[in-house]
């Protein structure tokens, strides 16, 4: 069973659902605010922000200003 465990660890760190499934609601090219995202995902925001930050940081999203809030941002 331990042998079992360590190997769903490896996959949990491999395989990041909650990032896929940011790029797939990204996909279809509209910019999303990072509070839909997290609303659509049923996930907390600070985790979608976390996801956000590591595809910016690979360049496969980008991060814009959002034109109707200036506090607020669009991917």
């Amino acid at each position: 069973m331990a042998l079992v465990n360590l190997i769903r660890r490896g996959q949990a760190k491999a395989f990041d659902t909650e990032l896929v499934a940011v790029m797939q609601l990204l996909g279809d090219g509209r910019a999303l605010l990072p509070s839909e995202i997290a609303d659509v995902l049923g996930s907390p925001r600070s985790s979608v922000t976390r996801r956000i930050q590591a595809l910016e940081g690979t360049g496969k999203i980008e991060i814009r200003p959002d034109p109707d809030d200036g506090r607020s941002y669009r991917v």
